[in-house]
């Protein structure tokens, strides 16, 4: 199960981002926390770098604590066209800070095409190293104000979505298939201030 609570401050260009999440259950799992700055360059470029610790932890086994850095930028190559990449655990830092395990790296790419308020896809790329690669397609269509219908298919999984929006509220669900280990149900709930 993954949880998180993210909040995200904007001031002229200026942005600062944090994120608090678990993947796992109490046994086992994952707890991170990020706590990044971004900023916008001239209405062309946005930069944003973020540090994230995590904390690995499972039953009868001792806590590894770790720290990686992610760098990333968008950039709007024409009104309808926006490119997105990042680089996760840029300075390929080890699970434990001084271990022996490379935590692994991992590049994102995004090309999303917006060509009005109702209709936006995009097509990505995720590579681990070392790690496998991921490329897919999603698409995203607003019927009206209060229904926003998406999709995903990717070589690993397809997924399908909708959110609902009310005033200053967002409330979505979502379901993905991935073809290796079944369905995963998701639901969240935005409040933009």
């Amino acid at each position: 199960m993954y949880k998180d609570i993210s909040f995200t401050w904007y001031r002229n260009k200026n942005a600062l981002l944090t994120t608090l999440s678990h993947y796992g259950y109490s046994s086992f799992g994952e707890l991170n926390y990020h706590l990044g700055y971004g900023r916008n360059f001239g209405d062309k470029i946005s930069i944003a770098i973020e540090g994230i610790y995590k904390l690995n932890h499972a039953r009868h086994y001792e806590l590894t604590h770790s720290f990686v850095l992610d760098i990333s930028a968008c950039y709007p190559i024409s009104p309808k066209f926006i490119l997105t990449i990042s680089v996760h655990n840029t300075l390929r830092l080890k699970y434990g800070i001084i271990g022996k395990e490379i935590i692994p790296m991992r590049f994102d790419f995004h090309l999303g095409y917006f060509p009005n308020k109702m209709i936006g896809g995009y097509l990505f790329c995720n590579k681990e190293l070392p790690g496998q690669m991921n490329i897919g397609i999603g698409l995203a269509y607003s019927l009206n104000k209060y229904l926003i219908l998406n999709g995903e298919c990717s070589l690993m999984g397809i997924g399908i979505g909708m959110h609902l929006p009310w005033k200053q509220l967002m409330f979505g669900i979502h379901t993905k298939w991935n073809y290796r280990i079944g369905f995963s149900p998701e639901c969240h709930l935005s409040y933009f201030l």
